[in-house]
């Protein structure tokens, strides 16, 4: 009966000293930031899914409620660089969290009609082209802040979702059945993936025994995934001529188009983030041998590092190509997390994955 107290005792004194040691703790961990998602009209937009990040790490994600509000500790904000917003029919939303506010509003801008039609329309809007010294001049200067040409070896914790859907349903992240775990991309594979730009270009036949059907005829690159460092990548400069313009007072927008019509490439756009780094990038595939098959993707990149001289990685990618049956199969990938790996790490174990 003794011990018995004695236990007891131990245990209401343990109980004490941690209630009293929670009542000693910075009352700023317990604080709450609260994001403030609005479209143009500064009407709430609600089930959008939040997201601050470090340069290479996703520290936290909320959804938000019918007012738009999500709310993060202090502790959160305080790992993070910026809050990247993403919801169905709107482009990406994007803050730096440089200031002392307790609430933060990120205004999102609508999407007048489906990912697809509005990205073609984009592109077709930004060619053909001249070169503009001043578009030039600023993607230089963004490039010089990421470390290029990105081909070391590295692993990410994503996870990917692929079905075939209907044109409006383009880009809705909760469609089709998830795969998760870390994946690793090898030094080789990705100065292969890199030098078979330069050579052979960003198009490809889809040759042996496949379905038409679900994977088309043409083979593309992982832009909007683990070779989204592409788009600063010197190679990526000399195969597009580029020109700027101004959506808005906050946003600035570069245009890029192939710059040999006679050969495939990439148009469309990028957005430009108030970090002074690349916000989220948009685009068609050119194809002078189209045969009927169009496809195009978006990339959500990390925030710049704040030191910059950081690999340029993807935080969300979506790849979408049109079947012949008018249909649309897309690829999303939603990663929480970027590791480099020294050159010699898995030199020989290159992480596979299916055309898209």
């Amino acid at each position: 009966m003794e011990s018995a107290e004695s236990r007891d005792q131990i245990l209401t004194r343990l109980v004490r000293w941690t209630l009293l040691g929670i009542g000693t703790l910075p009352t700023a961990l317990f604080a709450q930031v609260v994001v403030r998602v609005t479209d143009p009209a500064n009407h709430a937009v609600s089930a959008a899914i939040v997201e601050f990040w470090s340069a290479n790490e996703r520290v936290a994600t909320r959804v938000t409620d019918s007012d738009g509000l999500a709310r993060f500790v202090a502790g959160e904000r305080a790992r993070s660089n910026a809050a990247i917003v993403r919801r169905i029919g709107f482009l990406p939303g994007h803050l730096v969290l440089g200031s002392t506010s307790d609430t933060v509003v990120v205004s999102m801008e609508p999407l007048s009609g489906s990912l697809p039609s509005v990205t073609v329309l984009a592109a077709r809007q930004a060619c053909p082209q001249t070169d503009s010294p001043e578009a030039r001049k600023l993607w230089q200067e963004i490039a010089s802040r990421y470390e290029t040409p990105s081909t070391q070896g590295r692993k990410a914790n994503v996870e990917e979702r692929r079905a075939t859907v209907a044109e409006d349903q383009v880009g809705a992240v909760g469609i089709g059945n998830p795969r998760t775990g870390w994946r690793f991309y090898t030094h080789g594979g990705m100065t292969g993936a890199r030098a078979s730009f330069a050579q052979r270009g960003y198009i490809q036949p889809l040759t042996g025994t496949h379905s038409y059907d679900d994977f088309g005829a043409w083979r593309y690159p992982p832009l909007h995934a683990e070779m989204a460092g592409h788009f600063v990548d010197a190679i990526f400069g000399e195969a597009h001529t580029l020109t700027l313009s101004r959506a808005g007072s906050r946003n600035i927008v570069l245009r890029f188009c192939a710059r040999d019509r006679r050969r495939n490439g990439l148009d469309g756009v990028m957005r430009v983030g108030e970090s002074g780094g690349l916000a989220d990038a948009r685009w068609t595939y050119w194809n002078p041998a189209r045969d009927g098959e169009s496809a195009g993707g978006e990339v959500v990149f990390t925030p710049l590092a704040e030191s910059g001289h950081a690999p340029l990685f993807s935080a969300s990618g979506l790849f979408w190509r049109r079947l012949p049956s008018k249909r649309y199969l897309q690829s999303w990938q939603d990663y929480s997390a970027w590791e480099l790996l020294a050159d010699s790490v898995g030199t020989n174990s290159a992480s596979r994955r299916p055309a898209p």
